[in-house]
C-alpha cells in the first residue's frame, strides 16, 4: 500500500499568512468541502491522513480524499498566481502573454499590438532576453498587418533575434562555467587541480577580463562574468585579493542599477552575500560589520526573500568570535532557531553550519547541556556536510567533555573510536587518530603542568606537521586556540580574549 503524500500539507505550510488570508477572501466558500479540507491541513503541526479522514467521517470528501487533494492544490495555486499576480518582472511577462493571446484570439489585433510593444519593453529593459522570443514572433505576426514591405521588418527581426539569442547564450556559457567551478570546488581542496585544467581557466580568465575591460555584454553578462572571474582567482590562483576585488565590483555594478536590482533582487542579495564572505576570509571585519547592516536593510523591504536571512545569521554568528561575543546572548540565538523553525531550514546546509557554531560558543562559555543540544542537532545533519565534518564533531564533543570534567564518557567515545578505527582504519587520513589518542594521553592525567607539556609536545610534534580537510577544518573553527588554553593553562574563555560578562 503506497504511503499517502503530503504535497498538499507543504503547500500550505509555505504559504504565509497574507497568502492565506487572500485565499480565504477570493478562493474559499464556507459550504465547500475543500474549503473545510484546507482548514484541517492547515492545523497540523504535521500531516496525518487517518486524522484527515476522521474529520469527515462517511463523507464523500473522506472517501474520494486523493481527488480533493488535488483540487485544493489546484485551487491553491490559482490563488497564489493570482495572490502574485506582475508583482515581479517575470509575471509581467508571462501575465502579459497571456493577455495577448486571449486578444489575438479575439482579433482585437489593435490593442494585442500595443500590448506586444509594452511587454517588449519591458524585457528589454529588464534584460529578460529569455522571454523575448516568443514575443518577436508575435510581433512578427501583427506587423504583417501593417507593414507595406514585410521582407525588411523579417530582416529587422532576424537580426534582433540574433542579437538576444548571442546575449542568452553569453550568459548561458557564464552561467554554466560557473556551475562547474563550483563542482570542482571540494576536488580543489582535497586534490591539486592538474596543469592542463590550470592553464585552460587561466586562458578563460584573460578573455573574461578582457571583455570585462571592454564593457562588452548586458548588466546580467557583466555580472556573470564578474563571478567567474572571481572564482578562477579563487579557486585556480588562490588569490582572495583579486576574489574580493571582482565581489565588490559585481557589488558596484548592481548597485548603479537600481532598476536592476528591482527585477532581480535574488541577483543582489547573491552577490552582496559573496562578498560579504570573501570579507570574511580576509578578516575585513569593518567592511563586513557594514555589509551586514545593509544586506540586513535590503532583507526588510523584500518580505519574498525572507528566508534568505539564514545567510545574514551565519555572517552574524562567524562575526561573533571577533568581537568577544558580544552580541551574542539568547534573544540572538532565540531568533535564528526560530527563524530555522519557521521556515522549516532544521537540515539546511548552513543551519547545521549554525548548529556548530553554537556548539562552540556554549562550550567556550561552558554551558555543557546546550553544547551537546546543539550537537544533536549537527549529527542529525551530517550528511548535509562534507566527510571530515563527522571527526570534527566527534573532536568538538571531546573537547567538551574534557571542558566539563566528564573523563569517563571521554574514554568512552574514544574507545569507541579505536574500535571502529581497528575494524575500518581510514587509510588515507590519521589526523582524526592522532587526536583521539592525544586525548586519551591527557584525560589520564589531572595535573595541569603535565597536560600543558602533553599539548606543548603534540602541537609542536603532531598538528603543526598535520595537512588534509580535516586539518583545515580543525584550525576554521578554533581547536588551535583550545590547544593553547590547554599548554597555558587558562580558559577558553580567556583565549577568546572576552571581556564581557557570560552575555547569557
Amino acid at each position: 500500500m503506497k504511503t499517502p503524500t503530503d504535497h498538499i500539507f507543504q503547500l500550505i505550510s509555505s504559504m504565509t499568512a497574507a497568502e492565506k488570508r487572500y485565499f480565504k477572501r477570493h478562493y474559499s466558500s464556507e459550504k465547500s468541502l475543500i474549503t473545510s479540507l484546507f482548514d484541517v491541513i492547515n492545523g497540523q503541526s504535521e500531516y496525518n491522513e487517518d486524522e484527515v479522514k476522521g474529520q469527515f467521517g462517511d463523507s464523500k470528501l473522506s472517501k474520494n480524499l486523493k481527488v480533493y487533494k488535488v483540487q485544493l492544490t489546484d485551487i491553491l495555486l490559482k490563488s497564489l498566481v493570482s495572490y502574485h499576480n506582475k508583482k515581479s518582472v517575470q509575471s509581467k511577462i508571462r501575465m502579459g502573454l497571456e493577455e495577448i493571446d486571449i486578444l489575438m484570439e479575439k482579433q482585437l489585433f489593435d490593442i494585442a499590438h500595443s500590448k506586444v510593444k509594452r511587454i517588449k519593453d519591458i524585457c528589454i529593459k529588464n534584460e529578460a532576453f529569455e522571454h523575448i522570443f516568443p514575443i518577436l514572433a508575435i510581433e512578427q505576426y501583427l506587423v504583417s498587418f501593417y507593414s507595406a514591405n514585410q521582407d525588411i521588418t523579417k530582416k529587422e527581426t532576424f537580426k534582433e533575434l540574433s542579437s538576444h539569442l548571442n546575449s542568452v547564450s553569453e550568459i548561458f556559457q557564464l552561467q554554466h562555467t560557473s556551475h562547474i567551478l563550483s563542482d570542482l570546488k571540494n576536488h580543489i581542496l582535497t586534490n591539486k587541480l592538474k596543469k592542463e585544467n590550470k592553464e585552460l581557466y587561466q586562458n578563460l580568465l584573460k578573455t573574461e577580463l578582457k571583455k570585462l575591460d571592454q564593457g562588452q555584454g548586458s548588466i546580467r553578462e557583466q555580472y556573470y562574468r564578474h563571478h567567474v572571474i572571481s572564482m578562477i582567482y579563487r579557486m585556480v590562483d588562490n588569490d582572495l585579493q583579486k576574489e574580493n576585488e571582482y565581489k565588490n565590483k559585481q557589488v558596484e555594478l548592481l548597485k548603479n542599477k537600481p532598476d536592476f536590482i528591482e527585477a532581480y533582487p535574488k541577483l543582489y542579495f547573491a552577490s552582496l552575500y559573496n562578498y560579504l564572505s570573501s570579507c570574511w576570509k580576509l578578516s575585513k571585519y569593518d567592511k563586513l560589520e557594514e555589509g551586514i547592516t545593509e544586506i540586513n536593510t535590503f532583507l526588510s523591504k523584500k518580505s519574498l526573500l525572507e528566508p534568505n536571512h539564514l545567510f545574514v545569521y551565519y555572517l552574524e554568528t562567524s562575526l561573533f568570535y571577533v568581537k568577544g561575543f558580544e552580541d551574542f546572548d539568547e534573544t540572538f540565538e532565540s531568533n535564528v532557531m526560530k527563524h530555522i523553525r519557521k521556515h522549516k531550514q532544521e537540515t539546511d546546509y548552513l543551519a547545521t553550519l549554525i548548529y556548530l557554531h553554537f556548539a562552540i560558543i556554549h562550550m567556550i562559555f561552558e554551558r555543557h547541556k546546550k553544547v551537546q543540544f546543539f550537537l544533536r542537532r549537527l549529527s542529525e545533519n551530517l550528511n548535509k556536510l562534507d566527510a571530515a565534518f563527522e571527526p570534527l564533531m566527534y573532536i568538538i564533543e571531546l573537547i567538551g567533555h574534557y571542558q566539563s570534567g566528564d573523563y569517563a564518557i571521554a574514554q568512552n567515545l574514544i574507545n569507541s573510536h579505536l574500535r571502529k578505527q581497528k575494524r575500518n582504519p581510514i587509510a588515507y587520513d590519521n589526523t582524526f587518530s592522532e587526536i583521539i589518542l592525544f586525548f586519551q594521553t591527557l584525560i589520564k592525567t589531572s595535573d595541569l603542568e603535565e597536560r600543558s607539556k602533553q599539548a606543548y609536545d603534540f602541537e609542536l610534534i603532531k598538528y603543526n606537521n598535520m595537512s588534509g580537510s580535516l586539518r583545515n577544518l580543525l584550525e576554521e573553527y578554533g581547536f588551535s586556540k583550545w590547544l593553547i588554553s590547554v599548554k597555558e593553562k587558562v580558559t577558553l574563555k580567556t583565549q577568546f580574549k572576552i571581556k564581557n560578562n557570560d552575555p547569557m
